[in-house]
């Protein structure tokens, strides 16, 4: 009985398809699906929906390729480098016109007569020790004479800007002090090798200048008694010369037991004093750091200058 009322319900189809015959889509909007889960049997025709398929897609990514490639052009990038003026200059949407972020970002200028080291000393400790990516970067003032000779393979040409914690630009220039303007666009600026030091120090919340007050203020004080030995008169600099010294004979450090922004000051400060006027602390201090790799950065920046 069952097997009957099913028959009742059977109907033939109206037409059957044979071997050759071109199959009809069942609506309009029937397509071949963009990715097809059969596994294609092996020595399959080479016309098979798989391979064309493939095929598709590879023409796809080669598209995309060269579409890449153009825009790497637009962009200045790739190979060919940032897009240069006729003059060298460099052209809105290149990556050196349109330089990347860095947390800190300074121009310091200086006579390469009388160079900022205990600033660049600075950046040098913060690269070390601090572990912060630094971009130094060196330029040459038009207010100078001819460049030196070394300095032509030093200088810093147009490149891309990665990003970074500090952008230090170095500018040569004709100026009687360093000055370090916290922007290279920016007016504001601070005169003075200590000053540009203590800037990139608070800038970072580095050790070398704690943050407990009592302690910051001792390396003022010292930071005030190197200031006289460096650029005061040898009245204002015998004085200091006995402060620091008594400092240094009850610690290995001016203030507290490891090395601050003092240290580094009284380091190239005592070295610009001729050594027979230093007294024996101060000749000891200089002697067990002159070695240090962290005092060694300023000279190979300034290297360029021979």
């Amino acid at each position: 009985m069952a097997a009957s009322l099913n028959r009742v319900y059977a109907v033939d189809p109206l037409f059957q398809l044979q071997d050759g015959d071109v199959r009809i889509a069942s609506n309009m909007y029937t397509m071949d699906p963009l990715i097809l889960t059969e596994v294609a049997a092996p020595g399959a025709a080479s016309g098979s929906r798989e391979q064309i398929l493939e095929r598709r897609q590879l023409n796809i990514l080669s598209q995309l390729h060269q579409l890449e490639q153009k825009l790497d052009k637009l962009l200045g990038g790739g190979a060919a480098g940032p897009k240069q003026g006729k003059h060298g200059e460099i052209l809105p949407g290149s990556d050196a016109a349109n330089p990347k972020p860095a947390a800190v970002d300074v121009a310091l200028s200086m006579n390469p007569k009388s160079p900022a080291k205990v600033a660049l000393t600075v950046a040098a400790w913060l690269q070390q020790r601090e572990h912060k990516t630094c971009d130094v970067r060196q330029f040459w003032h038009s207010t100078l004479s001819d460049q030196p000779a070394h300095f032509r393979e030093h200088a810093t040409l147009p490149a891309a800007k990665l990003p970074c914690d500090l952008r230090l630009n170095i500018i040569y220039k004709d100026e009687a002090e360093a000055v370090l303007r916290a922007s290279p666009a920016s007016d504001a600026a601070m005169k003075g090798d200590l000053n540009a030091a203590r800037y990139l120090c608070r800038s970072f919340g580095s050790a070398l200048y704690p943050n407990n007050p009592m302690l910051a203020l001792q390396v003022d004080e010292c930071l005030d008694y190197v200031n006289d030995l460096a650029t005061g008169t040898s009245k204002e600099a015998k004085p200091a010369l006995k402060a620091l010294n008594e400092k240094l004979g009850k610690s290995a450090h001016l203030v507290g037991t490891s090395m601050t922004l003092a240290d580094i000051g009284l380091f190239f400060a005592a070295q610009s004093t001729k050594a027979s006027s230093l007294p024996s602390n101060i000749k000891k201090f200089v002697k067990e750091h002159e070695a240090d790799s962290l005092f060694v950065f300023a000279n190979d920046v300034l290297a360029c200058l021979a």
